[in-house]
């Protein structure tokens, strides 16, 4: 009891300011299908006798509470506090460890391709994974691949390097380097700049294989025809955070970053890199956070200094890099990383208006619909990823009532909390059932697994379509 008053009495400077007035409930995901929320976190820290396990790992980390907060109280930063706190003293569950090493489950679902895909199917492994370490049967896993996205990133640059020009330091982790071409310095694919107007050059390539797999069905026609021609664009250059899921779970959306950015004219380097480690925060392991986070920082700010810009595919990465890193990591490293890190979809519009980005699109015919994650709301991209979509000719976008998924990163994948998981989502499933389209746009890729389990309708990343209206007939 003691170390329980101690944990609450930490954070009570935090959260003695709370006025009561509901704001947080009315936005906490967990508010409505479960007895739980943001107040009543709060509230825990002034009756520490209630404090246990529940309460606090119940909270995802979706960081939406703080910006309708009037008193200014960061709920989740002193949740994940009393996270920290108690696996230190309580001794957190093997569960919550495994979900947050997302780097070590990644690499070995790619490493064991596959054997981790077949052996994922069946139902007395997914019951084993129940008994044992806490991972509901029912939930649908991602497909792992063996070929990361750096590897193919490497390989491809030495392909492509004699008959190139421009520099790119390829660079691979630590952890991909018994598996991936060891880092070195190679040259990058050149793009011919055109300027606007101009014809496209022809080249040999096969532009079936730059478009993603979901592509190549035949609702779009992939033809052999030449992509768009880019706008100049002097000078641009960028570094890319992959992140652990694009990496090992969806490389072809990291492919397909790297084409869209390189057919516009832009340098893209891939620099040695840690997980985000946003899933560590999450589950209060805040060592493991700060070990990464400063590895990140480090490389990241180096290409900043070289004049690199930093972008992601990934909301949660993003978010880490924008605005968990600058408030755990203070440095003045950790605030020039902060500034030149960018959501995709918030970098290419930045470019569409600043009349860099080729927006000689092809019509796309598909009824689609867009989910907002709760990371993109937290730090104000929420709208990207519907304007990049509304680049794109031909597409009936219908407006649904925006709804959490419910998946939480990894909290949709406990055995304690798979239901309430579900729970939560609901209502977003409804609206996309009752909207009849053919595709859900999301910019998260837990949410995409969310929202395919709860649906059974494909979902995609804004990329997917960008990149199939720049190569389809």
């Amino acid at each position: 009891m003691a170390r329980k008053v101690a944990l609450a009495r930490a954070i009570i400077p935090q959260t003695e300011k709370c006025i009561k007035c509901n704001n947080c409930m009315t936005i906490c995901p967990l508010a409505a299908p479960t007895s739980w929320g943001t107040e009543t976190f709060v509230q825990l820290t002034r009756f520490p006798q209630l404090l246990t396990y529940d309460p606090l790992f119940y909270c995802f980390y979706c960081q939406l509470c703080p910006d309708v907060c009037p008193m200014n109280i960061d709920v989740p930063r002193a949740v994940e506090e009393m996270k920290e706190r108690f696996n230190r003293e309580e001794r957190g569950r093997l569960i919550n460890f495994l979900l947050s090493q997302a780097d070590l489950m990644t690499r070995m679902g790619s490493r064991t391709d596959p054997v981790s895909n077949i052996w994922l199917r069946f139902p007395l492994a997914r019951a084993f994974l129940e008994k044992t370490v806490g991972i509901d049967r029912r939930r649908d896993f991602p497909e792992f691949e063996r070929q990361t996205f750096r590897q193919w990133f490497s390989r491809r640059s030495q392909e492509i390097a004699p008959a190139s020009s421009g520099r790119i330091q390829i660079s691979s982790t630590t952890e991909e380097s018994s598996q991936a071409a060891q880092p070195r310095e190679v040259t990058g694919q050149g793009v011919e700049r055109p300027s606007a107007g101009a014809t496209q050059p022809s080249r040999e390539r096969e532009d079936h294989d730059k478009a993603p797999p979901w592509a190549k069905k035949p609702f779009v026609g992939i033809a052999n025809t030449q992509p768009a021609a880019p706008l100049p664009s002097k000078d641009l250059k960028v570094a890319y955070f992959v992140g652990c899921f694009a990496d090992r779970c969806d490389p072809q959306l990291a492919q397909t970053l790297v084409k869209i950015l390189e057919q516009n004219g832009i340098e893209v380097i891939v620099p040695e890199q840690k997980c985000c480690s946003l899933p560590q925060l999450a589950y209060g392991r805040t060592q493991d956070f700060h070990k990464n986070a400063g590895f990140n920082l480090k490389v990241l700010s180096q290409a900043v200094r070289e004049g690199y810009q930093i972008v992601t595919a990934c909301d949660s990465c993003a978010l880490a890099l924008k605005r968990e890193y600058p408030h755990f990591l203070p440095t003045e490293e950790a605030r020039v990383v902060a500034g030149r890190s960018f959501e995709i979809c918030e970098y290419l519009l930045m470019l569409r208006y600043e009349g860099k980005l080729a927006l000689d699109l092809k019509e796309v015919p598909l009824r689609v619909t867009h989910k907002t994650s709760c990371h993109a709301i937290a730090q104000g991209t929420q709208q990207a990823g519907l304007r990049l979509v509304d680049l794109v000719p031909g597409l009936a976008r219908v407006e649904i009532q925006d709804n959490c998924c419910g998946i939480g990163g990894t909290f949709g994948f406990k055995h304690e909390s798979f239901d309430i998981s579900m729970k939560i989502g609901e209502r977003l499933f409804r609206e996309i059932e009752k909207a009849e389209v053919d595709r859900v746009i999301t910019t998260c890729p837990t949410c995409k697994l969310q929202i395919e389990q709860g649906t059974g309708i494909q979902t995609i990343h804004p990329l997917e379509l960008l990149s199939t209206a720049y190569w389809v007939e």
